[in-house]
């Protein structure tokens, strides 16, 4: 969750860095530190800003260069005009989405639930999904929404067995909601099939938790290009 301020565009040399400890108030502390005390007019970062979103407003009022890897676009941006000094080299949402869909109708899932958690950026995934939806002939036949802390998904996994449900799409910006959820979906409701984006990438990765994902599917990214990063770094 740290970032760096750049304090001039000809002497960048000396970067500074603060924390957000991924909180909403600490983002905004670190922004207005770095732009009162340490006046500066680059920002990389904040990470997460589309969950985070404090920072926005007043670094578009500030007139300060937002530049952060880890942002979705979609969740702050509504309009191409908006906030123009922010910019983000994360993934194109909609694109992310429009993929995860195609991959649930090849599967020959149509009867499906969504899960997701009152995270911002996940609350736009869903919206998404809502619109994209019945155009790919997908049929969104309960439709949830849950607290950032400590939610209980129990009953809406016995919803899924009544429902008959061919699968669920989750998301959750709360880590303990995530595995609260493959948990009780193991013990509850294993075969239900479940899908989400890149995110889960980082859960499998780990050994303590790849036995919860049995029979779930996730958007992962790919370089297609291997040379470049090695092209990149030429240039720049």
């Amino acid at each position: 969750t740290r970032y760096i301020s750049v304090t001039g565009v000809q002497t960048c040399a000396l970067p500074i860095f603060d924390d957000t400890q991924s909180t909403n108030v600490q983002t905004l502390s670190a922004v207005r530190k770095l732009m009162s005390v340490n006046k500066a007019k680059i920002i990389l970062g904040p990470t997460w800003l589309d969950s985070f979103q404090s920072a926005v407003s007043i670094a578009d009022r500030e007139k300060i260069l937002l530049f952060t890897p880890s942002t979705a676009v979609a969740v702050i941006k509504k309009s191409d005009s908006q906030y123009p000094l922010i910019f983000s080299t994360w993934f194109n949402l909609e694109l992310e989405i429009e993929l995860l869909l195609k991959h649930v109708k090849t599967e020959q899932k149509k009867r499906i639930v969504l899960a997701f958690d009152q995270d911002p950026f996940f609350q736009t995934v869903r919206a998404i999904i809502q619109k994209r939806a019945s155009s790919l002939d997908l049929e969104i036949v309960s439709d949830e929404s849950f607290d950032l802390n400590a939610a209980d998904f129990r009953s809406l996994l016995v919803k899924t067995k009544k429902l008959n449900i061919d699968g669920a799409i989750l998301g959750f910006g709360d880590e303990k909601n995530l595995l609260t959820f493959l948990k009780q979906r193991k013990e509850m409701n294993p075969s239900l099939p479940l899908f989400g984006t890149e995110y889960l990438d980082g859960y499998v990765s780990q050994d303590q938790w790849v036995h919860l994902f049995d029979n779930v599917d996730f958007i992962s990214a790919h370089v297609h290009d291997k040379d470049f990063a090695a092209e990149y770094e030429k240039r720049f």
